[in-house]
Order: C-alpha cells, then structure tokens, then sequence
C-alpha cells in the first residue's frame, strides 16, 4: 500500500503544473489510503477550489486528518 500511495503522490507532483484536475484526483487517492501529506494537499485544493469545485467540508475533513 506505501508503494501505491508514494506512486500517486509522484504522480501528482510531477502533473500539478499542467493538469490540475488530475493532480487533485490523485491527491483524493492518496489521501483516502491515509497518507497524510496527501490528505493535507487534497484539503488544501479542495479549500480554495484548485482542479476542481471548492468543497469546504471535505477541505476541513482532510485537513484536520492531516493535522491529527
């Protein structure tokens, strides 16, 4: 499962600058295994609306699960 959530979270860094929504997608992927970097950055697009709808809830969700 380690291997699967560094390999989204790779993903996700390296298509942050041309594909948003993507990035986020894999962001939400990561973040539901648990990873909690990940958690922070899909709280983070979520909140301010980055590749994609803003969704306060699952913004604040994944942003106290990353700080816990």
């Amino acid at each position: 499962m380690k291997d699967q959530v560094d390999s989204f979270l790779k993903k996700a860094e390296d298509i942050k600058k041309t594909d948003l929504v993507q990035a986020r997608e894999l962001y939400r992927e990561a973040a539901e295994l648990g990873h909690r970097k990940a958690q922070y950055q899909y709280g983070w697009y979520c909140l301010r609306g980055i590749g994609g709808e803003k969704d306060p809830q699952q913004a604040f969700e994944n942003l106290t699960k990353a700080d816990e």
